[in-house]
C-alpha cells in the first residue's frame, strides 16, 4: 500500500514538489497561508506549507462546541489570502463549501491546486464561482493515456476511463 516504508514518503515528496513548483511558477501569486480541503488534503497541505515556509490554516467541516469553538484554526488576519490544496476534484462540492467558510471568515482565495482532476467539467464551475484559477497536477485522461501507451492497462480499461469522463461531464 501507499503507506508502507519509504515509498510513501517518496510519493508524498514527488506530489508536494509538483504542487510547490505550480505555486512558485505563478510569479503574480500573492498569498499568506496554505489550507488543505478537509480531510484528505490536510497532510499534503502540511508538507506544502512547510516546504514554502508559509503557515497552515485548518478549516473544520463543522464548528466544534468545545475548546476554542473556531471554524478556522491558525494565526491569520482578516484580508489574508490562502491557497487551497485539494487531493481530487470530482464535482467541486468540498472546495466550494470550504471557500464559503474561508470567505465568511474574511480571508481571500488566491488560488486552488488539486493533485488529481477527474475531468468532470467542475473546474470551470469552481473558477467561475471563486474567481481564481484552478491548477491540477494530474488529469485522468492523461494518466489513462500514459498507462495504456506503456501497457499498464489494456485498451478496454482505457476506453472505460474515457467513457466515464464523457458520462460524468454530461451529468
Amino acid at each position: 500500500t501507499l503507506n508502507e516504508g519509504n515509498d510513501y514518503y517518496e510519493k508524498m515528496n514527488i506530489v508536494t514538489d509538483k504542487i510547490v513548483a505550480k505555486i512558485n511558477n505563478k510569479s503574480n501569486l500573492d498569498y499568506d497561508h496554505i489550507v488543505g480541503v478537509p480531510y484528505g488534503s490536510i497532510p499534503l497541505a502540511g508538507v506544502v506549507s512547510n516546504k514554502l515556509g508559509k503557515s497552515l490554516l485548518f478549516v473544520r467541516k463543522e464548528e466544534k462546541n468545545y475548546g476554542t469553538q473556531q471554524l478556522i484554526e491558525g494565526n491569520y488576519e482578516i484580508g489574508d489570502s490562502v491557497i487551497l490544496i485539494e487531493d481530487v476534484i470530482t464535482f467541486g462540492t468540498s472546495i466550494l463549501e470550504i471557500v464559503e467558510k474561508i470567505e465568511n471568515a474574511g480571508l481571500l482565495i488566491a488560488g486552488i491546486i488539486s493533485v488529481f482532476n477527474r475531468e468532470t467539467g467542475s473546474i470551470h464551475d469552481i473558477m467561475k464561482k471563486c474567481g481564481v484559477s484552478v491548477d491540477c497536477i494530474y488529469n485522468i485522461s492523461k494518466i489513462g493515456n500514459y498507462l495504456c501507451m506503456n501497457k499498464k492497462i489494456d485498451e478496454f480499461d482505457y476506453e472505460k476511463i474515457v467513457s466515464s469522463i464523457a458520462i460524468e461531464k454530461k451529468l
